[in-house]
């Protein structure tokens, strides 16, 4: 039963976000900006250029026919800003920025909460959710999916000299009604209000979806479903989710969206099949459209950032008009990197290690599972 879940989750956590444009719940409040508590540390140098931004989507892999998205009538023309990876130097100059303000995943008032109780309330679905966190009360998060999230620098937007100075800079998440708002020192990271997985740590491993996170990602459901009697799952889940990069709360994020799908949605995704269906609808197959009408529009509205709301494309079709263009460049007008080091790799348990602990069949059946971590 724990394989059948671990299936599930992998399924949905990757295919996850930006299903459908959330409503917004009316119990729900936003949160605040909370000055960052947690320490400084002196991150590692890495090479820094600004990313080369080519003029149109020649480069994106379709996934809706010809097209590489949804598309009302013919595929979009040319627009910058739509991008599908990133050069692993680009998020790792992102991971290294400190954030002097944090959006906490808490319910009102404070205290440990559950994204999706009040959207599940009253609904069969309710009753399948049964892992242990899922009791608390419900999180808050942003009332209105308006406005613009953006990284605010304290040392200006420009003018770098030989690259070193984008390397750990200091920035404040800021909501802005419209874009013209924006001042000079900052730069749109999202469409939407800034969430618990708006920052730019988030974003450097979102940048990875399609290489590094996939694998790294289908580690930490394998761990939760297979801790040790001495472990707390929950915590092995979460804190794996922080070993990859992610933000405290939003590695809590994911690991509620990790447990709550594998026991919603078990039984449509055995065997999901392809991703979407025929174009032009390209609609969503029976296990991802399983967690669209409760949990992906969820996910979205607390954690803020998707991939389509960051302009970053995925292999799961998606509405053209879910999209919003960003021109994510860390270091505006640099040219050519420093000579530093490279950053570490993340250190997680290995595929041998795994299955040292829980036998090859186990493995086996959860390394099939890892084919849907493409979704991202």
């Amino acid at each position: 039963m724990k394989l059948l879940l671990l299936h599930t989750a992998m399924v949905l956590v990757v295919a996850g976000q930006n299903v459908t444009d959330p409503p917004a719940p009316s119990s729900s409040v936003t949160p605040s900006l909370a000055p960052s508590t947690s320490p400084t540390s002196s991150p590692t140098l890495v090479p820094t250029i600004a990313p080369t931004i080519t003029g149109g989507f020649q480069d994106l892999d379709p996934v809706c026919g010809d097209c590489w998205c949804i598309a009302d009538s013919e595929c979009p023309a040319e627009q910058v800003g739509i991008t599908q990876s990133f050069p692993k130097f680009i998020s790792e100059t992102y991971a290294s920025f400190v954030a002097t303000n944090s959006i906490p995943l808490q319910a009102e008032g404070g205290g440990q909460c559950n994204p999706f109780l009040d959207i599940l309330a009253g609904t069969e679905e309710a009753t399948k959710v049964v892992y242990a966190e899922a009791s608390a009360p419900q999180c808050e998060g942003p009332t209105e999916d308006t406005g613009y999230c953006a990284f605010v620098f304290e040392d200006g937007n420009s003018g770098f000299g030989d690259g070193s100075e984008c390397q750990a800079r200091r920035y404040a998440m800021e909501n802005f009604a419209i874009e013209g708002d924006v001042p000079s020192n900052a730069a749109i990271t999202h469409k939407g209000p800034c969430g618990v997985c708006s920052s730019a740590a988030d974003l450097a491993v979102r940048m990875q979806a399609r290489t590094s996170l996939p694998n790294d990602s289908f580690l930490c459901g394998l761990q939760y479903y297979t801790s040790g009697v001495d472990e707390d799952p929950w915590q092995v889940l979460v804190g794996c989710f922080e070993n990859l990069g992610f933000s405290s709360s939003c590695a809590e994020l994911w690991g509620h969206f990790t447990a709550t799908n594998a026991n919603l949605c078990a039984l449509p995704c055995i065997d999901p099949g392809k991703l979407n269906g025929d174009p032009p609808e390209c609609a969503l197959n029976e296990c991802l459209s399983c967690s669209e009408p409760h949990v992906s529009p969820e996910f979205d509205r607390i954690g803020g950032r998707s991939q389509a709301k960051s302009g970053i494309t995925a292999e799961v079709a998606r509405s053209c008009s879910d999209f919003y263009p960003v021109i994510h460049d860390p270091c505006p007008g640099q040219t050519s990197p420093p000579s530093v080091s490279p950053a570490p790799t993340t250190d997680l348990k290995s595929d041998a290690s795994i299955e040292q602990r829980h036998g090859t069949t186990a493995v086996a059946i959860a390394l099939v599972s890892l084919l849907f971590w493409r979704l991202v």
